[in-house]
């Protein structure tokens, strides 16, 4: 059955790796963005919107399995409602489900917040028109990890906004959750 009213939202790596210091990709600056992550997933679950949770795991060091930064964070825990699928690549499309979910969400609206907006966001949000897509790229709802001490996480972000933007849609939390309404003369 095809989904064509309903906007979907991807929650792509929100997991306890990036919030807890002295993690290899630990952001300094990610409150904000979390905070409206946090906003954007309770009003698309009070509206009904489906949800996907994408979470990042692998063997090694990081996103390992076993290992509880691997974990989501807390509040961001798929409910019993929502579809939850794993990706051990940067691509949420490597996920043969994740792929399938998005063409099932027909026309409608697919918005995709999360971490890292250099990485997993980017690729995925890049794959999309591969797929038949073009996904929205919620910046505020998102974060960088900047990559070494020449560049810091809020440049790195705007950056990566700016090319997923080449590929996607953007949109910021307060777009998605007060559209304009139309009025007539």
């Amino acid at each position: 059955m095809t989904n064509t009213t309903s906007p979907t939202l991807i929650v792509i790596d929100v997991q306890k790796e990036y919030i807890t210091p002295g993690r290899p990709f630990y952001l300094s600056g990610i409150e904000p963005s979390l905070s409206n992550a946090r906003r954007l997933l309770e009003h698309a679950r009070a509206e009904g919107w489906p949800i996907i949770h994408v979470q990042h795991l692998q063997d090694g060091a990081v996103f390992n399995r076993d290992d509880p930064a691997s974990g989501f964070v807390e509040g961001f825990e798929p409910l019993a409602i929502e579809r939850h699928v794993t990706k051990d690549k940067l691509s949420a499309f490597t996920n043969p489900e994740f792929a399938s979910v998005i063409e099932a969400a027909g026309s409608a609206d697919v918005f995709v917040i999360g971490y890292g907006s250099t990485m997993c966001c980017l690729a995925t949000v890049v794959d999309a028109p591969l797929y038949g897509r073009k996904l929205t790229f919620v910046h505020d709802a998102s974060w960088a990890r900047a990559p070494g001490p020449a560049f810091n996480e809020a440049e790195t972000h705007r950056h990566a906004t700016a090319i997923i933007g080449i590929h996607g849609k953007l949109a910021t939390v307060d777009q998605l959750m007060h559209p304009p309404t139309l009025t007539r003369p």
